[in-house]
């Protein structure tokens, strides 16, 4: 694909299994086993698979904290390369990420908007009123009233330090945001609300999105096409409308019977149905 961001080919990560050894090799599970994917300006891919399937260590990887055994992570069509400070500061502000814990991912000691700020100041070099304006204006971007950026995450919730995270990702816009299960640790009402946001983000500054998820439902409202994990491999690859409607392989439609798909709402709509997570 010419208009690729992101290009991944034939990955393969591995971690160490147990405590190292004296002798010998060290023993290694593989977390990832030659996972190719492609993610084009504006465009949006879902990766879903139960735990362990390696959809954290995919977005590890291409963010640089995972350290691949071999393939390649291409970023417009240049490979990442972890030993180029340059490269990889420029690539810290084109892609941006999104954790799971809305309270883990800020720092307890600074305010919502200090947080924001950080990203400015750290990829922009952008501090006082124009960044305290671009703060602002991030804040009420993802539904957030501009005096809670005064406020410690300890004295906001879950949601509202999810949104917080979001702003602080986005406000650099960003060419590629990397979701890992950003929406999981929330209240069922909540997750539909900051989906909802996230859609409205990425049509508005035409971001692209790889969102990870065991949630059907969610990857069903956000994501174009969808790869489907299991123990590190892609046993599936489709659009949205060809995956929920015609799944191939055995694995996939087991995913979609335990998360009882037919019940879901259409992707177009106003809300979305979360559902239990397939074991």
């Amino acid at each position: 694909m010419n208009d690729s961001l992101l290009q991944v080919r034939d990955l393969v990560v591995r971690y160490p299994l147990g405590r190292p050894r004296l002798f010998g090799a060290q023993r290694e599970v593989e977390a990832l086993a030659g996972v190719s994917v492609d993610i084009g300006e504006g465009g949006t891919l879902g990766v879903v698979g139960e735990s362990g399937s390696g959809k954290s260590t995919l977005a590890r990887a291409v963010l640089g904290f995972a350290r691949p055994a071999s393939g390649a992570i291409l970023w417009r069509g240049v490979a990442i390369d972890n030993s180029n400070r340059d490269r990889m500061r420029r690539l810290r502000r084109e892609v941006q990420v999104v954790f799971q814990d809305p309270f883990g991912s800020l720092d307890p000691r600074m305010t919502a908007g200090e947080s924001v700020a950080e990203a400015l100041e750290a990829l922009e070099g952008l501090t006082g009123p124009a960044a305290e304006e671009r703060v602002v204006a991030a804040l009420g971007e993802v539904g957030l009233d501009p005096s809670l950026r005064r406020r410690y995450p300890h004295e906001l919730s879950g949601g509202q330090c999810q949104r917080v995270a979001i702003a602080r990702a986005t406000v650099v816009r960003p060419d590629l945001l990397i979701c890992d299960e950003a929406v999981s640790a929330l209240d069922v009402s909540i997750q539909a609300q900051i989906v909802n946001l996230l859609r409205e983000l990425c049509d508005r500054h035409a971001m692209a999105l790889l969102f990870i998820s065991h949630n059907l439902a969610v990857v069903r409202h956000l994501c174009a096409d969808i790869a489907v994990l299991r123990e590190g491999r892609i046993v599936e690859r489709a659009s949205r409308e060809t995956l929920f409607s015609a799944p191939q392989d055995p694995y996939t439609r087991s995913l979609l019977a335990a998360a009882s798909i037919s019940s879901m709402r259409s992707p177009d709509g106003p809300s979305m149905t979360p559902v239990r997570r397939p074991r």
